[in-house]
């Protein structure tokens, strides 16, 4: 089963202390977004018979009702993910790990396919896009160092040069006890913490690795790696693969592939390549979204 998902908070609420909204959600600009969201599904959905879509009432509001997304089934789970900081933009991507019943890959709104995943990725235990490492560690030491409880998969880190971590681009498999443990682990991790991060969490996000990628994706990896479960990669450890997945016309050589993650949103380059590609390919879409953004509905 193809998922996908939408907590819409750190959309509509001020995101650390400045004025500007997460409804760009990296974006340069929130039409950019909703571009995004609409071609990722339509691309799914050319392959995929089934796509479903976990979200809150104002996630159905906005891609079903307004956009006319055609997700297969459409669950309303993350109304209760609000009462949590609009900071951890991963709390909805979690709440949707633990629930999933079946075999499951949950695809982001950045990413774009153009041709069905491997059936071997597809079958595997555990799935992910790609494995990443950063020298920029200072973050996660101060985490280490001011949070009150740290999970045993990072407690010999601390003083590490490096942090890897498995891009969740893509992530799934058909572990689904591995996912429930990790989920809750991570959950919990939160809970503990909730009165650490509400005043450290922009200055570990200052420190070089964010701090959703810390609890989600960095506690993914490390917790495979403690369970002895292999991760099937989309992509292998080549370094030079995440180079070109921001460029649509190299996505024969990228396994029918592209992701906007990153710096990639704010290249002018990719944006103007997606956008124009949804225009071409779903032009009644797309107008829909600009009438939508020109009445005020987005």
């Amino acid at each position: 089963m193809v998922i996908q998902s939408l907590w819409t908070k750190p959309f509509w609420v001020t995101y650390c202390g400045t004025k500007e909204k997460r409804a760009t959600a990296g974006w340069p600009h929130r039409s950019l977004n909703y571009y995004s969201w609409a071609l990722s599904c339509l691309q799914l959905r050319k392959f995929y018979n089934d796509v479903e879509l976990f979200t809150d009432s104002i996630g159905s509001e906005i891609l079903i009702e307004k956009m006319k997304l055609p997700y297969t089934k459409v669950h309303i789970v993350l109304d209760e993910s609000d009462e949590k900081s609009e900071k951890l933009w991963a709390i909805g991507k979690l709440h949707t790990y633990k629930i999933q019943s079946q075999p499951f890959l949950h695809v982001d709104s950045d990413v774009f396919i153009w041709k069905p995943f491997d059936e071997n990725l597809m079958q595997s235990p555990l799935i992910a896009e790609s494995r990443e490492t950063s020298t920029t560690t200072s973050g996660f030491q101060r985490m280490c160092q001011d949070f009150s409880y740290i999970p045993k998969v990072f407690a010999s880190l601390d003083s590490k040069n490096e942090f890897t971590f498995s891009n969740l681009g893509i992530v799934g498999g058909s572990n689904l006890d591995f996912f429930k443990a990790y989920a809750n682990l991570a959950l919990n991790f939160l809970e503990q913490n909730k009165h650490d991060y509400e005043n450290k969490v922009d200055l570990i996000n200052r420190d070089g690795i964010n701090f959703n990628v810390i609890y989600e994706q960095g506690l993914f990896y490390y917790l495979s790696k403690a369970w002895d479960v292999n991760v099937h990669y989309l992509f292998s450890d080549d370094p030079t693969v995440p180079d070109v997945l921001n460029l649509f016309d190299c996505t024969e050589t990228n396994k029918g592939f592209a992701h906007g993650f990153g710096s990639f949103k704010r290249s002018s380059f990719f944006c103007t390549q997606m956008e124009q590609t949804l225009k071409e390919i779903y032009p009644s879409h797309y107008h829909r979204i600009n009438e939508l953004l020109s009445n005020g509905e987005l």
